[in-house]
């Protein structure tokens, strides 16, 4: 038996309350959620992009870490404006549009935009009933939550992982500061180093 959407927000309030306070750390990690929700695990990106379309491993890679900094940009612009909730969802569709965006094919941004078309106004309506705070904390405990991507609490020590590996990263003088604050910079070395070893570090 499926959940109403009342019921889904009174789930959401009794789990989490005031959820996460808005600071930078807890906006990153709602953004990988964001995006594991928005973008990352949808037939646009996962079929349409990536599996019969052009992008390899390494593209993935790099558009994924873009698409988490702009939904990072995004929330943060949301925290801002959080009692507008006019503004709210117009930063929310704005992101659903750079997302959107980035896909290589026609066919792809048709799709996403038909398989994500009532997200903001969804998101706005959670944060109207239930307050940002909650939202975050929601974004957060996805089953689908990639806890070892950029922006999540151990990150910083699979960068480590990677950065320790024998034989090490291609261009190590900048491959531990790409990974830690724009893993879309990644040179095409780079990157295949990082998806030729995903497997090798916990």
């Amino acid at each position: 038996m499926s959940m109403s959407l009342e019921q889904i927000m009174e789930f959401a309030r009794q789990q989490w309350g005031e959820g996460l306070e808005p600071s930078q750390g807890n906006i990153h990690e709602a953004a990988v959620g964001l995006v594991s929700n928005w973008y990352r695990n949808t037939n646009a990106v996962e079929t349409l992009a990536h599996a019969e379309g052009p992008w390899s491993d390494k593209d993935m890679l790099r558009k994924n870490a873009w698409a988490t900094e702009l939904a990072r940009l995004a929330i943060t612009a949301v925290a801002e404006r959080v009692d507008d909730l006019a503004a709210v969802q117009a930063l929310l569709e704005s992101l659903l549009d750079d997302l959107r965006a980035m896909l290589p094919t026609d066919e792809s941004k048709s799709d996403l935009r038909s398989e994500k078309q009532g997200a903001p106004a969804l998101a706005t309506d959670w944060i109207a009933t239930n307050g940002l705070g909650n939202w975050l904390a929601f974004l957060t405990k996805g089953p689908l939550y990639p806890s070892a991507w950029w922006g999540t609490p151990r990150y910083p020590e699979i960068v480590d992982q990677y950065c320790a590996h024998d034989p090490g990263p291609p261009e190590p003088e900048s491959f531990r500061e790409r990974m830690l604050s724009e893993p879309w910079q990644l040179s095409d070395e780079q990157a295949a180093f990082v998806c030729r070893h995903r497997y090798d570090v916990r």
